[in-house]
């Protein structure tokens, strides 16, 4: 039964995504424009620090904490009014639950928007290797896992904020504030070395600064897959706990 229903959701879903091709659509193709603006103002060489006789550029250098911060914002707004713009008394969600359960609709948003996310990465995977190459020493299947897995967390994290949030200027609002305290734990402003024992400690584990530190492993010191397990173990935990708590909230609120 559940199966059934949350092939019906999927189908609401995608009807809705059609319904806002436009946007969608830009979701999809303005990680690649902002990668390639990117590209054409980073070109810098380094010629400092231990990356001095490395013959890289800035653009290099900075990738593997860029990337995942453009996927995570894009990512975000895919699902940020998901569950909040589909409130009443303008919306279609209490119809909705008039047809399928609440897990099945929540499943089912998590499954139709991942497919957009699918389709996010392999592009701005295609951008970082093909279009606008990044200097990489490590395993290209292992990259392309995590970003999969960077999309998906800005998913559970934009439908979290979704369910949680009052207004949809509210659940607007929430973005730029989560997108800064994470940018501010990730190490890629100020390394986590630098940083007071206590807050060093949660930066490291703050989900930003796992992903950025596991593609900077790979793609400049060719890391393997056995180097940063752990890492995307502590990334997938995030986006379990994100999903078990939307998922809760979703289910157990009154309206």
């Amino acid at each position: 039964m559940i199966i059934k229903d949350i092939y019906k959701g999927i189908r609401l879903e995608i009807n809705s995504l059609k319904a806002r091709k436009l946007g969608v659509f830009f979701f999809i193709i303005a990680p690649v424009l902002v990668s390639g603006i990117f590209y054409l103002i980073a070109r810098t060489p380094v010629d400092w620090g231990v990356y001095k006789h490395l013959g890289i550029n800035s653009y290099d250098l900075f990738a593997p904490g860029i990337f995942p911060l453009i996927i995570l914002f894009i990512s975000i707004q895919l699902t940020i009014l998901r569950i909040i713009g589909e409130r009443s008394p303008h919306g279609t969600l209490d119809r909705d639950l008039l047809s399928i359960s609440k897990t099945s609709l929540f499943l089912s948003k998590l499954i139709a928007n991942f497919l957009i996310v699918l389709i996010q990465s392999s592009l701005i995977y295609l951008s970082m290797f093909y279009l606008f190459p990044v200097r990489n020493y490590g395993n290209i299947y292992i990259i392309f896992l995590i970003i999969v897995l960077t999309g998906l967390f800005g998913l559970t994290l934009g439908l979290f904020l979704s369910i949680i949030s009052r207004s949809k200027e509210q659940a607007i609002e929430l973005v730029p504030i989560i997108l800064l305290i994470l940018l501010i734990f990730s190490g890629i402003i100020i390394k986590t070395a630098y940083i007071t024992p206590v807050m060093g400690f949660i930066a490291t584990n703050s989900p930003l600064a796992i992903v950025s530190k596991s593609l900077e492993d790979i793609m400049l010191n060719g890391a393997g897959i056995e180097d940063v397990i752990i890492n995307i173990y502590k990334f997938i935990s995030w986006i379990t706990l994100l999903i078990l708590i939307g998922w809760l909230k979703f289910l157990f609120e009154s309206k």
